[in-house]
């Protein structure tokens, strides 16, 4: 059986379909908090490479001329000046950590789909450090 958490709603299961859409589910909510906390290192400082600063960085490459420059924070505060062509190389990092992403949790549900009992689940949830409680009969 599983105990589930689905909006503050606890109900225990032992639906394999139930259990594998809970466990889809929290693996999009794994991914999003991975893509959330994404950082990059450009020229020895740490930067956010999260979604909202993506969308930063293509609206300041869109105005930039190719001789500009734009000054952008690290994740400590301090200021560096970035070319378009710093930006460039930089957020060159992120698409590669996102596709990466992606990419790791698109396996997960591949192989999520592909169990067939509980025992299979838990030990997946378990090696993959997945939120959800069992509890044994």
């Amino acid at each position: 059986m599983f105990l589930i958490n689905r909006n503050n709603n606890v109900f225990l299961t032992d639906n394999i379909k139930e259990v594998k859409q809970h466990v889809r589910e929290l693996l999009n909510k794994q991914k999003q908090k991975e893509i959330d906390n994404l950082t990059i290192t450009y020229n020895d400082a740490t930067f956010q490479a999260d979604e909202e600063s993506q969308n930063r960085v293509i609206r300041a490459v869109a105005v930039m001329g190719d001789n500009n420059t734009i000054d952008w924070l690290d994740i400590d505060n301090n200021v560096h000046t970035f070319t378009k062509e710093d930006l460039f190389k930089a957020f060159a990092q992120v698409k590669d950590k996102m596709t990466s992403i992606v990419v790791k949790y698109a396996e997960l549900k591949k192989q999520l789909a592909e169990l067939q009992t509980m025992e299979e689940i838990r030990d997946f949830v378990n090696k993959n450090k997945l939120e959800i409680n069992f509890i044994k009969e």
